[in-house]
This record gives structure tokens, C-alpha cells and sequence, in this order.
């Protein structure tokens, strides 16, 4: 048994209402507005994207003494990506070079992946290590799944992971793959059985 529910795209009215909902209180030139819209297409996860691309490129500031965001660029020259995976890229390619590849080496373990198991295939300082992980759910790309008996993390969506993982160049996955195969053999020897599925996986790279 199960309940099927067909999710519609969001309506202008209601893409319009989450962007205010993102920003708090808004204040954005109408031709930016209308650009965000028309790229998004309704779809609630690319107007969050669009949104935190733009921020994070200063391109919208917050007026802390009024309390509003707003734009600083002209709009004409503000670029925005025509679909989210190309958006997500360059999200990424924007941290620190050290940040993109930590997030690049968790993508190669998986949607979810343990803290231990990354420090393990990344070689860094656990406090170098952390500090990355700070900065990864600041910017809304990955979260917190679990701090027992394994501190976990999860990628915010799957796009995420997919897309810092496309990232790679080919000939150093396998290597990751590897890395990561016998991180999970040295960490966990009591669970190879219930691993034995993404072992293989990653063995088989």
C-alpha cells in the first residue's frame, strides 16, 4: 500500500513568497526578481540555490541598519546558471580549494557518510577537518545526521553529493574508491558482513 502524491511546480506567487521567506524582509529590483523566477520554474530547491549563490557572491547584502536585503550589483550583469547543477558547481567551486576537496572526498563515500571515515581517506588534523565540516553546513551543503555512536553527516541533497563527486577527475576516483574500501576494512572489522555491499562497491571502482 502507498499514497502517491504528485508534487506541481511553484506558482510565481508562491516562488516569489519563498524568496521573501529566504530573506526575511526583501528588497530586490524587480528584473532580479523576475530573473530568479523565470530560472527556478517553480522548483523550491533551485530558487534556495539561486538565492544562497547570490548572497554568497555578495551580489545581495543585508542592510543591517534597516534590516533588508538587498542588491548591490547591477542586475543585467548578474549571472545566474540555467540549471541547478551548474549552479551547485559553481557553489562549489567557490570554497577554499582544501573546503572543495574534503567535500569532494565525502562525496566518494556516499548520500551519509561517518566523520571517522572521512578524517581517515582526507589525511587532515581532526580540527582542520571539523573546521571544514563548519563551513560546509554554513553554507547549507551538507547537515548533522548523527553524533551517536558515530558522529554522521548527510549531503543537504543528492544533487549536492552527485555534484561534487562529477567533480573529480576520473583517474582519482579510483584511488578514493580504494582509500575508502580499506578505511571502512581498518575501522569497522567486526561489520564487514553488513558493509560487505559497499565494499564492494567501492572495490569495484
Amino acid at each position: 500500500r502507498y499514497l502517491e502524491i504528485f508534487l506541481q511546480p511553484l506558482s510565481s506567487a508562491e516562488s516569489d513568497l519563498l524568496v521573501n521567506s529566504l530573506l526575511a524582509v526583501a528588497d530586490l529590483p524587480a528584473r532580479l526578481r523576475e530573473r530568479v523566477l523565470e530560472k527556478a520554474a517553480g522548483n523550491p530547491f533551485f530558487v534556495e540555490e539561486v538565492v544562497r549563490t547570490l548572497i554568497d557572491r555578495g551580489v545581495v547584502v543585508h542592510d543591517q541598519r534597516e534590516n533588508r536585503w538587498v542588491a548591490v550589483h547591477n542586475v543585467e550583469d548578474i549571472h545566474i546558471p540555467n540549471n541547478l547543477q551548474s549552479l551547485l558547481m559553481a557553489r562549489i567551486d567557490r570554497l577554499e580549494q582544501e573546503v572543495r576537496q574534503t567535500i569532494q572526498l565525502a562525496a566518494v563515500i556516499g548520500r551519509s557518510f561517518y566523520f571517522r571515515v572521512l578524517r581517515d581517506i582526507a589525511e587532515r588534523d581532526q580540527s582542520v577537518l571539523a573546521q571544514h565540516m563548519r563551513q560546509l553546513q554554513q553554507g547549507d551543503l551538507i547537515q548533522e545526521a548523527a553524533r551517536l555512536p558515530e558522529q554522521e553527516f548527510v549531503f543537504r541533497h543528492v544533487l549536492v553529493q552527485e555534484t561534487a563527486y562529477a567533480m573529480i577527475l576520473h583517474r582519482q576516483r579510483r584511488e578514493f574508491h580504494r582509500r575508502v574500501g580499506e578505511t571502512l576494512e581498518a575501522l569497522f572489522p567486526e561489520r564487514l558482513e553488513e558493509h560487505a555491499v559497499v565494499l564492494a562497491y567501492h572495490f569495484d571502482q
